[in-house]
């Protein structure tokens, strides 16, 4: 039995629930800061540790919203994990008539690299506050939302990566 440090930086978990991947032994988990924190030798006989260099990664270096529950996808290799408002007396919304507010994205971070790319804004209202389910056989990942009166449906087809990935509006 291994005991973890705390997460890097000693950031705040409210929701974010960790995802293991028991076939590699890593594990991924969000905080209230807006990053996504990896583990490495999980349930594995090597000593268990947060990985460095480029994790932690910081999906939306712009806002400071929380990360909800990451989910691994061993067919693209990429953890899809949503962000929404810690602070439920605000609101994503937009900024300065911008159509891009402050949180309710849905994030794929590549596993290896940590690229990141960004879906459109899929929540105005307080964001993606669970994790996503992915269905790695139909090709999807899909979430759900408090609010869907916004979006269209141009905004909620974002293709992931050069594969037909794709963000999907489960509500």
């Amino acid at each position: 039995m291994h005991d973890f440090d705390p997460l890097s930086g000693n950031p705040t978990d409210s929701f974010s629930s960790v995802y293991v991947d028991y076939a590699t032994g890593d594990a991924y988990v969000g905080d209230d800061a807006g990053n996504l924190h990896k583990f490495v030798n999980v349930f594995t006989s090597s000593t268990p540790a947060e990985a460095t260099s480029p994790w932690p990664v910081t999906p939306n270096p712009s806002t400071a919203a929380a990360l909800a529950s990451p989910v691994y996808d061993s067919g693209s290799d990429n953890v899809f994990v949503g962000d929404y408002q810690i602070n439920s007396s605000l609101s994503c919304g937009s900024v300065g008539g911008s159509e891009n507010g402050l949180c309710g994205f849905l994030y794929s971070v590549n596993a290896s690299t940590a690229a990141v790319t960004q879906s459109a804004q899929l929540d105005y209202n307080f964001g993606i506050s669970d994790g996503p389910v992915v269905d790695s056989v139909a090709d999807q990942c899909m979430r759900s939302s408090e609010q869907t009166t916004q979006l269209t449906v141009p905004a909620g087809l974002v293709p992931l990566s050069s594969s037909s990935r794709q963000f999907h509006q489960w509500s």
